[in-house]
């Protein structure tokens, strides 16, 4: 449980720190490095297709929202794996995968 309040406390800090500083998000997971923009809005002419995901979730969801976030969502995700990036429009990461969290002002 402290784990992942901890987690938790440390992911919405760096996401706030994104925000007001304008950075990237960079995640470490065991299968790559993450990094995208967490700051959207939900104007569908930007991200069309995340408004029909979360409207399609919300309807459909069948756990109960806690406390803890279980997961997040980046937009103009850059993933990186053994040095090959692909690009992403968004990508949802459950939490419980990150092994690091950073950020950074951008990613060539």
């Amino acid at each position: 449980m402290a784990t992942d309040i901890f987690l938790n406390d440390t992911l919405l800090t760096y996401m706030a720190m994104a925000e007001v500083g304008n950075y990237n998000l960079v995640l470490a997971t065991q299968s790559g490095v993450i990094i995208g923009n967490p700051n959207y809005n939900e104007d569908e002419e930007q991200h069309p297709e995340l408004v029909t995901f979360f409207e399609l979730f919300d309807k459909s969801r069948k756990s109960v929202k806690g406390d803890f976030l279980q997961s997040i969502t980046l937009i103009d995700v850059t993933f990186i794996v053994g040095g090959k990036k692909t690009k992403l429009p968004s990508l949802t990461i459950f939490v419980d995968k990150i092994i690091g969290i950073s950020i950074a002002e951008s990613i060539d």
